[in-house]
């Protein structure tokens, strides 16, 4: 679901900025340099995502320990969990699917752009 959104995010921001995009093309940036310029700013909009949500996963799961060492019985204390290493790597792997959906997104709406259109509806 995450996926989605943030593919659906990305193109609904993307199509709102046509005439910004317009105007770096007729400043002579290349749709190839729009896109890396994009991608990299979606990249740095979305890797704070990856942390924050490290960070309160680690600090749920601290607190649920924390619950049934209190208020449970022994057989659930055995039940210890854990933050895994691999669970942030499928994070990163969520991170580098959506950039590489929000990247084909820019590519295909940097194609539907008509400069003469947007340029005059500038003025």
């Amino acid at each position: 679901i995450v996926l989605i959104m943030m593919t659906l995010t990305v193109g609904n921001d993307i199509r709102s900025r046509k005439k910004e995009m317009s105007m770096y093309l007729v400043h002579g940036y290349t749709r190839k340099n729009l896109i890396q310029i994009l991608g990299m700013e979606y990249a740095l909009r979305f890797s704070p995502v990856l942390l924050i949500s490290t960070i309160s996963t680690i600090f749920v799961l601290w607190l649920e320990n924390l619950g049934m060492d209190r208020f449970f019985s022994m057989e659930y204390k055995l039940l210890n969990m854990q933050f895994q290493p691999r669970t942030f790597v499928v994070g990163v792997v969520i991170l580098i699917i959506v950039l590489i959906a929000a990247l084909y997104n820019i590519n295909e709406q940097l194609k539907k752009i008509d400069l003469l259109k947007e340029i005059k509806s500038e003025g």
